[in-house]
């Protein structure tokens, strides 16, 4: 039984990868907000799939999956913070985020389009990794804390 969940369990992140190398193709033929609003969003749908949140709970989630699985940054409240709410938020919700690039801090390199696929990329290995040995889906793994 357990052999089959695995298969399973790797299925997921077969098909989540492949959503991870068409994102990657597209900021690599110069759609960067389109590019960078779908890596945004395959870092909340990981959020959701990990830690299940109630209704209204996103935001904190995204946050805490930023602060478990991506050690890019030293402040990572305040930059999972602005992430969220100068770049998800704004592309998810206006539908462009070029508007969103003067943003205090978003000529760091985490915050271009590359460096956004980098934190979908650090993550989704960290969480396969722990997924695949310990033969558990996102939403078994537990507390971090």
């Amino acid at each position: 039984m357990n052999h089959d969940k695995k298969f399973f369990i790797r299925a997921f992140f077969k098909d989540f990868n492949g959503r991870i190398k068409n994102v990657k193709e597209i900021i690599r033929l110069g759609f960067k907000d389109e590019g960078t609003i779908l890596a945004l969003c395959q870092l909340d749908a990981l959020s959701n799939f990990r830690y299940q949140p109630k209704q209204g709970l996103y935001k904190k989630c995204f946050k805490k999956l930023l602060e478990d699985y991506y050690s890019g940054v030293q402040n990572i409240s305040a930059y999972s913070e602005d992430l969220y709410k100068y770049f998800r938020c704004a592309g998810v919700h206006k539908g462009r985020i070029s508007v969103m690039w003067n943003v205090p801090g978003s000529k760091d390199k985490v915050f271009s389009p590359e460096g956004v696929l980098s934190i979908l990329e650090e993550c989704f290995d960290k969480i396969r990794k722990e997924c695949l040995d310990s033969n558990k889906w996102l939403h078994e793994l537990g507390s971090k804390e």
